[in-house]
């Protein structure tokens, strides 16, 4: 039987998100092949872990990608690393966990956090962000916001349309445009 490697990676992703300890018995039922076809696929879960860690890798690179160009307004270039985090959300969900191998290095995740934070800056430049936040806050607000947006949606079993949505009014309608609270 022919199986979807992005599909099986996917489910796993989730899998290792909700129990990094699982056993690739425990992974093979999750995705509902047998651990000898799943053995036969990725051969162990060191493999299966660094198959994850090229996806967060290039999820990464896709994010560099439409900060770099520049050539969209900084409006869609948002929405645009709102979609690739939302549209990866098995991956999203895995990254940054100490406990599984093959990750994205350190080093790594220091050139993506330096990148997002010129890409708030930008969008401050522009006049575009009003908050008082300094471009490294606003990159830990939206990664914690995604993030955290897809964690909990994931229990909830929406679909990727409802964290793109709920991300991009959250930011839009309140953290980049901040409420008067003199009242």
């Amino acid at each position: 039987m022919a199986y979807n490697r992005d599909e099986l990676l996917a489910k796993m992703a989730d899998a290792l998100a909700d129990n990094p300890g699982c056993t690739m018995k425990e992974l093979a039922e999750t995705v509902g092949i047998s651990k000898a076809s799943l053995h036969r696929i990725y051969t162990n879960k060191e493999n299966i872990c660094q198959q994850l860690g090229g996806k967060e890798q290039e999820i990464l690179r896709d994010i560099k990608a439409v900060i770099n160009e520049k050539k969209s307004p900084w409006l869609e270039d948002l929405q645009s690393i709102i979609d690739i985090l939302a549209d990866n959300a098995p991956f999203v969900r895995c990254m940054g966990r100490e406990t599984l191998p093959g990750q994205v290095s350190e080093a790594e995740w220091e050139e993506f956090d330096k990148d997002l934070s010129g890409f708030f800056r930008r969008g401050k430049e522009e006049g575009i962000l009003k908050g008082d936040f300094s471009s490294t806050e606003m990159n830990d607000i939206f990664f914690g916001l995604i993030t955290g947006l897809i964690e909990s949606m994931s229990m909830r079993q929406s679909n990727p349309r409802a964290v793109k949505r709920i991300a991009y009014d959250a930011l839009l309608g309140g953290i980049y445009r901040p409420l008067d609270i003199s009242r």
